[in-house]
C-alpha cells in the first residue's frame, strides 16, 4: 500500500545529559545514510539544542522524568501517523525503512519478537499473578526487545498508556518483582498484552535479523562484528551457528564510551564526507581498541582490590593526607 511520506516517520528519544542527544544525533546520522529515500525523523526531549535542530521534528515534553518512564511518554507523543521508535544507543547498518513492510500487517503497538501461550514454559516479561485486575484481559505472554517499537496513531496506544500508568502507580499493589527503576519492558508487555497487541516475527530474507545488542561483558565470546565501514554488521545465530547481518545494533549507553562505537562514529563520517582526518581518527580509535579494554578491566581491578577491607583500612590515610596537601 503506498503511503504518504509525512504520514510515515522515525522518532527516539533523549533527555537529560548531554551525551544522549550526542548518540541520537549518531543514530539519526546512520539512518539517512543509510536509507536510499529518508523518511522524517522526529526526536522527543527535554529541550531544544544544537542537536534537535538536526532532526525533522522536536516534541517537548513538559515534565520529563529523565527515566525509562520518558519511553512510556512516547505513547501520547507518536509524531506521525505511523511511527517507528528507535533507541537512541542504536545505529543503523542498513536501510531501517524496510521495518514498515514488516509491520504492515501488525496492530497499533508492536515489536520484533513473539506472542506466547499462556501456558508456555519459555520466560516472558511478566507472570501473571503480576497482571491484578488486567488477568482475565490477557490471553498471551510477551516476549520482544523494545529497542525498536512500532506505533499508530489511535486510541490503542493511549489505552496502552492507561494501562501502563496504573500498574506504575500501583506498582506495589501489583506485586511485580524485579527492579523499579527499568520496568519499561514489563509495563509494555502488560499494555500490550491487555489491548492483545501481538509481537511481529524477525525474520527477513538475504540472511538478515533486525537487530542485534552489543554485550556489556568485555570477554563474551563470538562477539557482534560491526563493520559500518563496510556497510555491515554481523551477529551469530547461535540456534544455527551462522554469522547474518543485522539492521540494527542496540549499543547499550554504557558501550557508547568505548573505542569501538567511536570508531564506527568515525568510520560512519567518513563514509559521508571521505575526510583523511575521519578516516586516521577511526584508525587511532581501532588502534585504541585493546588498550582501552585492558584499561577499564584494570580500573575494575584497582577498585575491587580497595574495597578489601585491610586495604581500605591501610589506604584510608594515604588519601586522607593527599586530600590535604
Amino acid at each position: 500500500m503506498e503511503q504518504n511520506q509525512s504520514s510515515r516517520g522515525f522518532v527516539t528519544i533523549a533527555t537529560g545529559k548531554e551525551q544522549y542527544y550526542k548518540i541520537a544525533a549518531n543514530l539519526l546520522k546512520s539512518y539517512r545514510f543509510f536509507a536510499k529515500e529518508p523518511l522524517p525523523f522526529a526526536i522527543i526531549a527535554d529541550q531544544e539544542n544544537e542537536y534537535t535542530r538536526l532532526f525533522d521534528k522536536t516534541i517537548i515534553l513538559k515534565n520529563p522524568h529523565y527515566s525509562y518512564l520518558d519511553k512510556i511518554e512516547l505513547l501520547r507523543n507518536i509524531p506521525y501517523q505511523e511511527t517507528i521508535f528507535v533507541e537512541s544507543d542504536c545505529l543503523a547498518y542498513a536501510d531501517l525503512n524496510c521495518f514498515f513492510n514488516s509491520f504492515e500487517n501488525a496492530n497499533d503497538f508492536s515489536m520484533f519478537g513473539r506472542s506466547l501461550p499462556l501456558d508456555t514454559k519459555e520466560v516472558g516479561w511478566f507472570k501473571l499473578e503480576e497482571t491484578g485486575k488486567y488477568r482475565e484481559q490477557i490471553a498471551f505472554h510477551q516476549r520482544f526487545h523494545s529497542a525498536i517499537i512500532y506505533l499508530r496513531q489511535g486510541e490503542i496506544c493511549q489505552k496502552i498508556y492507561d494501562v501502563c500508568k496504573d500498574v506504575y502507580d500501583h506498582f506495589e499493589e501489583y506485586n511485580i518483582g524485579g527492579n523499579q527503576e527499568a520496568m519499561d519492558d514489563k509495563l509494555f508487555a502488560i499494555g500490550s498484552a491487555v489491548l492483545h497487541c501481538k509481537m511481529t516475527s524477525n525474520s527477513f530474507e538475504n540472511n538478515y535479523t533486525a537487530y542485534c545488542c552489543y554485550p556489556a561483558d568485555r570477554k563474551a565470546k563470538r562477539k557482534p562484528k560491526p563493520q559500518i565501514k563496510l556497510q555491515k554488521m554481523a551477529v551469530l545465530d547461535y540456534k544455527r551457528e551462522k554469522w547474518m547481518n543485522a539492521f540494527i545494533c542496540h549499543w547499550a549507553t554504557f558501550n557508547t564510551k568505548r573505542a569501538i562505537y567511536k570508531r564506527e562514529i568515525c568510520s560512519l563520517e567518513y563514509l559521508e564526507n571521505h575526510s583523511k582526518n575521519t578516516n586516521f581518527k577511526s584508525f587511532l580509535y581501532t588502534v585504541a581498541l585493546p588498550f582501552s579494554d585492558f584499561w577499564k578491566a584494570a580500573k575494575e581491578f584497582a577498585y575491587k582490590i580497595a574495597q578489601i577491607k585491610w586495604i581500605k583500612k591501610l589506604l584510608k590515610p594515604i588519601v586522607h593526607k593527599i586530600r590535604n596537601l
